[in-house]
């Protein structure tokens, strides 16, 4: 979430800008943070689900839980050794593993069958171990599909500027603190079919608490934090 410090809570609102008239939409979401940055808890209003993390003494994620309304649905981690990681899913009936394998050349394979499909991605880290490009193979039935990504960075930012081949792909514009100021989907032959532009409000620790989106020069959404910092 690109934030600065040691936050404790944050809670994120949506208001919906028409006709000049701003009114809070259902899309409100809340994080609760550990003393050191990691995701202990966190709430989307719009779907009604609450997720709780845990986390080993090395601080690896080792669950996942999710509460919907009408069921729930967990993620569970196990690290049999320092360069593998499977993670299992169950949702009521639904049930995958994934198995995410660290090779010596900055590369993680990941593989993963289903009942209708499995599929394979590899992943390719810089020196930062940041994604510089991934490849993935999908296996239906009566099809595959290849999908290639690569990845460039700007300056010290995380958020990659990514190319699917032969799909749209999206491209992110950031300021120097890392914060997005523009977004375009992106054609395959390389023309923009959409695009948003936003401007910031920051507080005191360098973390924004207001973000407007534009349209075509037309200002649709706003966004609000109230962030809250755990103390000295």
């Amino acid at each position: 979430m690109n934030l600065k410090g040691n936050v404790k809570e944050v809670m994120e609102t949506d208001f919906k800008i028409e006709n000049n008239l701003t009114a809070e939409s259902k899309k409100k979401q809340f994080y609760e943070f550990l003393p050191g940055g990691r995701l202990k808890r966190k709430e989307n209003f719009l779907i009604e689900t609450v997720t709780y993390f845990a986390y080993d003494k090395k601080g690896r994620v080792t669950s996942e839980r999710t509460n919907r309304t009408n069921d729930k649905a967990e993620k569970n981690y196990t690290y049999p050794n320092d360069s593998v990681v499977i993670r299992s899913y169950k949702s009521g009936e639904f049930n995958s593993v994934t198995k995410s394998v660290l090779k010596k050349n900055k590369e993680i394979e990941i593989y993963k069958k289903l009942d209708f499909t499995e599929f394979k991605e590899t992943y390719t880290y810089d020196s930062k171990d940041r994604i510089i490009k991934s490849y993935g193979l999908y296996y239906y039935p009566d099809k595959v599909d290849t999908i290639k990504i690569s990845a460039s960075y700007h300056k010290k930012c995380l958020n990659p500027v990514s190319q699917a081949f032969e799909k749209p792909f999206s491209k992110d514009i950031l300021n120097r603190r890392c914060d997005i100021i523009r977004h375009q989907t992106i054609n395959k032959d390389g023309i923009i079919i959409r695009e948003y532009d936003y401007t910031y409000i920051y507080d005191k620790k360098k973390n924004w608490i207001e973000r407007k989106t534009y349209s075509e020069g037309k200002h649709i959404n706003s966004t609000k934090r109230q962030i809250t910092y755990y103390q000295k």
